[in-house]
């Protein structure tokens, strides 16, 4: 049982792993090659078998093929003949065999963390814009004999002093006015906006979306802990759906991140509105050497 458990664990598609198994047990549970076989001959027997893909469909050529690809990518198995319509199959692992295969990862920030560099120069400077903004919203209140939230009242015209309506309640503002407000050209929201880029990025990314974020971040409608936690929900969502063979999860990043943003701004009091077609360009950055 725990062998079956590592090779799920090393096999992450549904459908590649039940054509392995089945493909495995066909040779009577030991390492071997299946001779002569081909995409659409593995599909008739895997449907014979009463087997269903991930989805509950059955299997096709395509599919095989496809999935194949992946478990010679995984090094689990070597195909002799490509290109022609027979080949034979040789499955290179038994699961006694299998040992857990940490996914490989790309260390794109030079073996720093994502924020590191840009969370205290965020914190310092917040602090500072703070102060200065207590400093500015002391002297209004000086100067106006602190009447500043004070309801105005006006007299109706049976005399009656009441309070104006448009006095008493706030205009409410819109996700797009904020944003328009802040100035993207300083160092720092510059620099934290393109860290949060590169962890975000995915296909068909809305660059408002991106905006968004780093300005609720900036604004403290979110903390950079519940950013971070963001990010990591959104790409569980995705490996949910790799994982799954698209029946669970989520295909892309921002399908999952945008809510989350919202629920930041409706928290603020803040009306959230469409985001602009406008997409996001691919982040560019330089890949780290390998050493040797």
């Amino acid at each position: 049982m725990y062998a079956y458990l590592l090779f799920m664990n090393v096999v992450k598609k549904l459908d590649a792993a039940m054509i392995f198994v089945f493909l495995y047990e066909s040779l009577g549970d030991l390492p071997g090659t299946v001779e002569g076989t081909s995409f659409e001959k593995t599909a008739v027997a895997l449907n014979a078998a009463g087997l269903t893909t991930g989805r509950g469909g059955a299997f096709t050529a395509a599919i095989v093929r496809s999935n194949l690809k992946y478990l010679e990518e995984l090094g689990l198995i070597e195909r002799f003949g490509v290109g022609s319509s027979v080949f034979d199959l040789r499955l290179k692992e038994s699961f006694a065999r299998l040992e857990p295969r940490p996914a490989p990862t790309v260390d794109v920030y030079g073996g720093k963390t994502l924020f590191d560099g840009v969370e205290n120069d965020y914190e310092n400077e917040n602090e500072n814009r703070s102060e200065r903004r207590g400093a500015k919203e002391e002297y209004i209140n000086t100067k106006t004999n602190k009447q500043t939230n004070e309801p105005k009242s006006f007299v109706s015209k049976n005399g009656d002093e009441q309070l104006d309506p448009q006095a008493t309640s706030a205009p409410v503002a819109t996700v797009n006015e904020v944003v328009s407000r802040f100035d993207f050209s300083q160092d720092v929201p510059r620099r934290f906006r393109a860290v949060i880029l590169k962890d975000l990025y995915d296909v068909g990314l809305r660059a408002d979306l991106v905006d968004r974020a780093m300005v609720a971040v900036w604004k403290r409608y979110a903390t950079i802990d519940d950013l971070k936690a963001a990010l990591r929900v959104a790409k569980d969502e995705v490996r949910v759906r790799e994982t799954t063979n698209g029946f669970k999860g989520r295909r892309f990043i921002w399908e999952t991140f945008a809510p989350i943003v919202k629920s930041w701004y409706d928290s603020a009091g803040i009306v959230w509105t469409p985001t602009s077609p406008r997409l996001e360009r691919r982040p560019v950055y330089s890949a780290p050497q390998i050493p040797g």
